[in-house]
């Protein structure tokens, strides 16, 4: 009777240890600057189809707010090949007790796409609402398009806007879309629009 004690005794001892280690792991992970270097390079490698990667600096800790600094993207399956994106800094926090409450902020992020100048970006997504500019001096319709997937409902469209200013506010997945740009040689199977 006292062994089978002593074995449950144990048995109990060694559970209450597991659970304490994991709860300091999770402590460790969500909480710590080590583990959020950790959680997010395991994340970005795994939701971010690119081969050519690079991170500047990562700060902060998923608990709080994590903050990635210069941020390079080269050969991403989503964009149009031969482009490229830089994000100076992003900031991050996510409540992990109300997702609502999630805050993304981009400072200084641009988009090199293949026959365009760059675009240039900054702003917020917080609390579901967005608040971005957008401008670049020329950008190539073709761009947009392939940008967007609608390249083959384009047909041969062709032509630049220049000097695009937009602002895109509200909600993320209904934005409302403001701003000002100037077309040049637009044109469609050879009709100039």
């Amino acid at each position: 009777m006292k062994r089978s004690k002593n074995f449950l005794s144990l048995i109990l001892i060694i559970i209450a240890a597991a659970i304490i280690l994991n709860i300091a792991i999770l402590y460790a992970l969500i909480s710590t600057n080590l583990g959020a270097r950790l959680i997010s390079k395991i994340a970005i490698s795994r939701y971010i189809p690119s081969k050519n990667i690079t991170i500047g600096e990562i700060d902060g800790a998923l608990a709080r707010t994590i903050a990635f600094e210069n941020i390079s993207l080269n050969n991403v399956e989503w964009l149009p090949h031969g482009s490229s994106l830089h994000i100076e800094r992003l900031e991050i926090y996510a409540n992990p007790l109300d997702i609502n409450r999630l805050r993304v902020m981009v400072k200084n992020g641009n988009l090199k796409l293949p026959s365009s100048d760059k675009i240039f970006f900054s702003g917020t997504h917080e609390n579901g609402l967005l608040d971005f500019n957008i401008y670049s001096h020329a950008v190539d319709v073709k761009d947009i398009m392939e940008l967007l997937r609608y390249k083959d409902a384009a047909g041969n469209l062709s032509g630049i806007f220049e000097d695009v200013d937009i602002f895109a506010t509200g909600a993320l997945l209904e934005p409302e879309i403001k701003g000002s740009c100037a077309a040049k040689a637009l044109s469609r199977w050879g009709f100039n629009l």
